[in-house]
């Protein structure tokens, strides 16, 4: 059992960043991609059903807007994961050449965001050699993620 200090979402939450964590590492971007095909999956079907069952209880405009969204993530999810992924890089790039001006003593940390940007705009746009860059980026975020989810199951 937990101790009385420990809530369930906590715990729960420690798990499944350690279980995230260790199949980012170990799988890289193939994991990410089966991880982002299942949770959109998820995603669509649950708001297709929830849209039916709005419909039923006779809120017909709520079911509508949720089964078109719904069907919209399940028939265009990669296109909706590739504008999402633009957005991130471009916030990552304006958000480091920001921390670059501002942020001196943390000069590093700006310039890791903006090759971050540049990569992830370069994966997304076909060059062949960013996915080496994403990969060690998954295995590497994997790894912290499962440190994260041990840590926080010790401390908390």
């Amino acid at each position: 059992m937990a101790k009385a200090n420990k809530s369930m979402p906590v715990l729960l939450y420690g798990i499944v960043l350690i279980v995230l964590g260790i199949a980012l590492a170990i799988g890289g971007v193939g994991t990410a991609e089966k991880l982002l095909n299942i949770l959109m999956t998820v995603i669509g079907v649950v708001l297709l059903v929830y849209g039916i069952v709005s419909i039923v209880q006779g809120q017909l405009i709520l079911g509508i807007i949720e089964i078109a969204v719904g069907v919209v993530i399940l028939v265009m999810g990669w296109v909706l994961a590739w504008v999402a992924l633009i957005i991130l890089a471009v916030a990552l790039i304006l958000y480091g050449v920001r921390d670059l001006f501002t942020m001196r003593p943390f000069a590093f940390h700006a310039l890791v965001q903006i090759v971050a940007g540049v990569m992830i705009i370069l994966l997304a746009v076909g060059v062949n050699w960013a996915w080496e860059f994403v990969n060690v980026f998954y295995i590497v975020s994997g790894v912290l993620m499962a440190i994260d989810g041990v840590l926080i199951l010790l401390h908390r």
